[in-house]
């Protein structure tokens, strides 16, 4: 895990890629937003992509069938070089669900991956805002690897940190995310400094216990896979209590646990943050 002061980036639409995961191995991306800017219903202050307001653009979605097309040569090309994905990732610059034709390309790029690699995963990452939607959620249960966030489950941070653009509900989230029922797995992060003169730590009690209790617990009954990577160290070091939380939830479904082996301590965080007071916000990297 590294600590990293965060510079911004955005990437070309609608492939890129293919690049290395350390969590998902060789991902070739997909990304439904322009190339130039960056359409997103979430503003969160940690995005790789930068701030909604920094990267405005008029351009347009890229089409169904543009998406097909340059995915198929890309997949034809890795398949005469001999090296195929382990993943389809859809990500790239904002959120990839408010692609009016999401179900229509998730169906393309089903088949896709099933006449080139049929070895290979499709893996979605969402911040759930439209996974409510019918098509959306039909076509989020058809991928192999449903992603979706939850930093907290505090109205209050989510609009601090996350920045919501729409309407957003916690419990109907959390209701979305169960409803699932296993084929979804919940990404969160967790996360201390500061940004614009207020604390974004999410490690303490206050907010991993209110997190564990809604998620780990309700979603967990229905067989939920939380993909829990935590990067918090609360009271004691990280590792101590990522080995609570797998605790907490283990014995109440099949849930999975996630713990980076290299944990930094919250001595080390904080000493790291006020080493730079000019960092708007620090990620934990894993």
């Amino acid at each position: 895990m590294y600590v990293l002061d965060m510079s911004t980036i955005l990437f070309p639409s609608p492939i890129f890629g293919p690049v290395h995961s350390r969590r998902l191995g060789v991902s070739l991306g997909v990304n439904l937003l322009p190339a130039d800017g960056k359409y997103c219903t979430f503003d969160c202050i940690y995005c790789e992509c930068g701030f909604n307001g920094d990267h405005r653009t008029r351009s347009p979605y890229p089409t169904r069938a543009a998406v097909a097309q340059e995915l198929e040569t890309t997949l034809e090309r890795m398949q005469r070089d001999g090296r195929g994905p382990d993943v389809i990732t859809f990500a790239g610059n904002g959120e990839p669900t408010m692609h009016p034709d999401f179900a229509g390309i998730i169906e393309d790029t089903i088949a896709l991956r099933d006449t080139y690699f049929p070895e290979a995963k499709i893996s979605v990452l969402s911040n759930a805002t439209f996974s409510r939607r019918p098509a959306v959620f039909a076509a989020l249960r058809r991928v192999d690897n449903n992603i979706l966030k939850l930093d907290t489950v505090s109205p209050d941070y989510i609009a601090h940190v996350d920045r919501p653009q729409v309407r957003y509900d916690v419990d109907e989230l959390v209701k979305g995310l169960c409803a699932f029922e296993g084929k979804v797995q919940i990404q969160s992060l967790f996360m201390a400094g500061s940004y614009d003169g207020r604390s974004v730590d999410n490690t303490g009690d206050e907010y991993v216990e209110p997190w564990l209790e809604k998620v780990a617990v309700d979603c967990a009954r229905r067989g939920v896979c939380l993909h829990h990577r935590p990067g918090y160290a609360g009271q004691g070091t990280a590792q101590g209590r990522a080995g609570g939380a797998r605790r907490h939830c283990g014995a109440r479904a099949r849930t999975r646990f996630e713990v980076p082996s290299v944990l930094l301590s919250a001595t080390e965080l904080r000493s790291w943050a006020e080493s730079r007071p000019q960092a708007r916000v620090f990620l934990l990297f894993y």
